[in-house]
């Protein structure tokens, strides 16, 4: 319950601060469901959120060439009026409660360069989780990095090439 009213707090602060466009934002939150469909209803009938996107296909390029295509089932919820995604990755293993992934229990942060990004992440004591990789997800297009922040969390940045997340 903390953990939402956090997230929630969190979309409300920083969704509609005004920005420079060269400067980062909270783009998501990450949660892992067991049933997508019925998080949706449930965060539209508790909180209001409204669908946004769903993404069923996700391509990782690889710099070898051989790319990488996964099958995913994600959910995407903004409030009205907010450009804070709230992310449903659809997964059987969600309601193991011995998941530990770090991999994807996240923030997601877009920036507009992500090179330059993980340099002042690294030099601010980031520690590299996933390294840069760049991906299609439907009509989106971005180069994304997993760090752990001071206190194990995980945080994705992400420069989107094309499309909106």
């Amino acid at each position: 319950m903390y953990r939402l009213l956090g997230i929630l707090c969190l979309t409300f602060a920083c969704s509609n601060i005004g920005q420079e466009q060269t400067k980062p934002r909270f783009n998501h939150a990450m949660l892992y469901v067991t049933n997508a469909e019925v998080s949706k209803g449930f965060y539209e009938k508790a909180f209001g959120m409204q669908f946004y996107k769903h993404l069923s296909e996700m391509v990782i390029f690889n710099e070898d060439l051989v790319n990488d295509t996964l099958a995913i089932n994600i959910t995407l919820m903004r409030l009205p009026g907010h450009k804070f995604n709230y992310e449903f990755a659809q997964s059987p293993i969600a309601d193991d409660s011995t998941l530990s992934s770090p991999h994807y229990q996240h923030v997601g942060i877009e920036v507009k360069d992500i090179d330059a990004s993980i340099e002042k992440a690294i030099n601010a004591g980031a520690e590299l989780a996933v390294a840069k990789r760049h991906l299609k997800a439907g009509d989106i297009e971005a180069k994304t990095v997993f760090f752990y922040g001071p206190d194990r969390e995980m945080i994705e940045l992400m420069q989107i090439l094309e499309g909106d997340f």
